[in-house]
């Protein structure tokens, strides 16, 4: 059996696939502010947006968008999950500074941890 080094199997709980979905489309929405598209787009400019949909689509299909019924087990490049865990780190502390004991900031910091913890078992360096 061939392993992937650069891909990390990570299980998220519900509420964890609901915040990394949640990251996601944020992530997709910036993304595409600054596809710059021009009036009547290109065939470049539309491959472009297509990948972009397709990247992030197939990302929140596999977290069935956020709304599994269950456990999710994803397959993801590590970089990609320390990403996410650094940012959903930065995310509970800069939004939900104001109140460290609410259930929100310590569900996103769950979802970093348990992010950050498939990464590590790997052993690939984690940002998170």
């Amino acid at each position: 059996m061939h392993v992937d080094p650069e891909n990390v199997v990570v299980t998220l709980t519900p509420v964890q696939a609901r915040h990394l979905a949640g990251a996601l489309r944020l992530q997709l929405a910036l993304r595409w502010e600054t596809a710059e598209l021009g009036p009547i787009p290109c065939r470049e400019e539309v491959e472009r947006v297509r990948g972009l949909l397709d990247e992030y689509g197939e990302q929140l299909e596999r977290l069935d968008w956020g709304e599994p019924a269950g456990d999710v087990s994803l397959r993801w490049r590590a970089d990609g999950i320390s990403e996410f865990a650094w940012e959903l780190r930065q995310a509970a502390e800069e939004c939900f500074s104001d109140s460290p004991s609410s259930e929100r900031r310590r569900e996103v910091l769950d979802t970093a941890r348990a992010l950050a913890a498939a990464v590590a078992d790997r052993g690939q360096p984690v940002a998170a």
